[in-house]
């Protein structure tokens, strides 16, 4: 977590840390812990809960846009649980400085985990 949570706070604005997690009860786990050491990221999480929000919807529908549009990167942290993460293709270029994978067995299959880490295309550091 150490890790991650240094990745966020180098960020940059208009640039993102990408996590994919294998739980909604990992994913807010970790958004808890970013937002309490740095209360001023902009977090975006997506789990069973919180995807029929109009952020998450948003970014489901169009990722890239969210992450390029005329205001650039609208989130700091983007945490994605597979439950609502599949499907999804980032294809936004330098914008997305790290992607990890936090998995704990919860639910996914190696395939899965791999398959959540490639959501983001670019080839940029991945860290399992």
């Amino acid at each position: 977590m150490q890790e991650i949570l240094e990745s966020v706070r180098q960020n940059v604005l208009g640039k993102v840390t990408f996590i994919a997690t294998d739980s909604k009860g990992l994913s807010k786990a970790i958004a808890a812990l970013i937002a309490q050491h740095y209360p001023e990221k902009r977090l975006l999480v997506i789990n069973s809960e919180t995807s029929g929000s109009e952020a998450e919807r948003d970014f489901l529908k169009a990722p890239d846009l969210a992450l390029t549009g005329a205001n650039g990167a609208n989130y700091d942290v983007i945490i994605a649980s597979p439950s609502r993460a599949t499907g999804i293709s980032i294809e936004a270029l330098e914008v997305i400085t790290k992607v990890f994978g936090v998995f704990m067995g919860a639910s996914a299959s190696d395939r899965d985990m791999t398959q959540a880490l490639g959501r983001v295309r670019e080839p940029v550091e991945r860290i399992v």
